[in-house]
């Protein structure tokens, strides 16, 4: 028996969020169906501890002094969420050598070099890994200079030596003042289905999505049917790639292949809860650059030897939380996220602190304790994620930037319509991409309800 709704949303993260409150202020109700039996998708705020909420995927409000077009802003600013910016003061870089911070002069010198040839190098449009337009030059300029450049992969998920050097740093994106919402992102994802009045579902794995006459059946894994006039699929791009939900008929091919070649990048945090703060409480990070030149990892690899041939950021939350929590978190690269997702939280633990500890220790504000506890989100093993964001585009797959916005395009003249960061090459990767989408695909919906 299939039950009946005006709009049916695939997913409840960022994107379904603002697509099922964009259709609200339209009058139009939404059924919503989440997989998993919490809301946020790639949102995650977890409570460690009383007044201690951590963001595990996505934490900031990027662009936040865009007050006039932010939408991320803007859905907050309507829903009542609190939006923060942080006020930490500096942070410390702690060498490949000696593991003690190095000079103020000495990096900002450093810095410079690194982002005069970085700027010179995206100048340049023959078909390059980033890493090989870059990295020789780099490695002239000091020690510390490659290691300082890699933390950029932080944010792209994968490697210099993946991305193309042709198409990075082509995105407009939202870039600027960075603000954190009070209580996590999931307040903000809460909000909206709230004032939506949304009928959200979760435990609702959708298999499948038909072209059903003049609307669109969707089918969960437990043998439900949904219909509607309308769809919005807003399940991550990865997911999409896997063939989990099928859809009837096929998407195009050419729509497939372009589905097919996107790069899924990946970013996992650790997190280090203490029962002091006994690091410079008002830094805002640290920069834990690698002392091994070995940065290549496999099965065998330890825990030490990933980290220590990582550059690695370390988040003091007691500095940008406004709980002001005992509490540093650690984000980890792909090549090392991947390697690290098989190893317990108990195994991690105290290999993470002994190597925060190991530079930490040099400007220590008291004596250092143990942690209290320690835990990592595993974004690759998630099978409703596999991975973190859409990354910089990567060579060798004959993607282009116009692939995105060919994804975010409707299909069935219309009934069916996809949402998410992975549906726009400007702002993929973001929040702000997610938010942007759902409120696209709203926007276009409620104007064919109304004709």
């Amino acid at each position: 028996m299939a039950t009946q709704a005006e709009v049916i949303i695939v997913g409840a993260g960022m994107a379904a969020a603002a697509a099922a409150l964009r259709l609200s202020e339209h009058g139009i109700k939404s059924l919503v169906l989440e997989a998993q039996q919490r809301l946020g998708g790639r949102v995650q705020t977890v409570h460690l501890a009383d007044n201690v909420d951590i963001d595990f995927g996505a934490s900031y409000v990027h662009g936040y002094q865009r007050s006039d077009d932010n939408p991320t802003r803007k859905m907050a600013e309507k829903l009542g969420v609190t939006l923060r910016v942080p006020q930490p003061s500096g942070g410390y870089v702690f060498s490949t050598t000696d593991k003690k911070p190095l000079d103020g002069e000495y990096l900002k010198k450093i810095q410079e070099q690194i982002g005069t040839i970085m700027a010179e190098k995206e100048a340049e449009k023959e078909e390059l890994t980033l890493g090989k337009r870059v990295l020789e030059d780099l490695r002239k300029i000091a020690p510390e200079a490659e290691a300082l450049a890699r933390v950029a992969e932080v944010g792209a998920g994968i490697r210099f030596e993946d991305i193309s050097a042709r198409f990075w740093k082509t995105e407009r994106g939202f870039a600027g003042v960075d603000a954190l919402p009070d209580g996590g992102y999931i307040a903000l994802v809460k909000a909206a289905f709230e004032k939506s009045k949304a009928d959200v579902q979760t435990g609702k794995e959708v298999v499948k999505v038909e072209e059903d006459g003049d609307g669109v059946k969707v089918s969960t894994q437990d043998g439900t049917t949904y219909s509607a006039p309308y769809a919005i699929v807003t399940a991550p791009i990865a997911v999409l790639q896997t063939g989990r939900i099928a859809f009837s008929p096929a998407l195009p091919e050419d729509r497939q292949k372009l589905l097919n070649r996107v790069s899924v990048g990946l970013l996992d945090k650790f997190s280090l809860l203490y029962d002091k703060v006994w690091w410079p409480a008002e830094a805002g990070n640290f920069m834990l650059l690698p002392t091994s030149t070995i940065n290549s990892f496999d099965a065998k690899s330890s825990i030490s030897q990933v980290l220590e041939g990582t550059s690695i950021m370390v988040a003091n939350m007691h500095a940008l939380s406004h709980q002001k929590p005992a509490l540093l978190l650690v984000y980890i690269p792909p090549f090392a996220a991947a390697v690290l997702e098989r190893f317990s939280d108990e195994e991690l633990t105290p290999a993470v602190h002994s190597h925060v500890l190991s530079r930490l220790q040099h400007v220590a504000t008291s004596e250092p304790t143990a942690p209290i506890q320690g835990k990592m989100v595993r974004w690759k093993a998630d099978k409703y994620a596999l991975g973190a964001t859409t990354s910089p585009i990567a060579l060798g797959k004959d993607a282009q930037p116009e692939d995105l916005d060919i994804l975010g395009q409707r299909l069935w003249n219309g009934r069916l319509g996809f949402a998410g960061e992975g549906t726009d090459r400007h702002l993929r990767g973001s929040v702000v991409g997610a938010v942007a989408s759902g409120e696209r695909e709203a926007e276009r919906i409620s104007k064919l309800l109304k004709k």
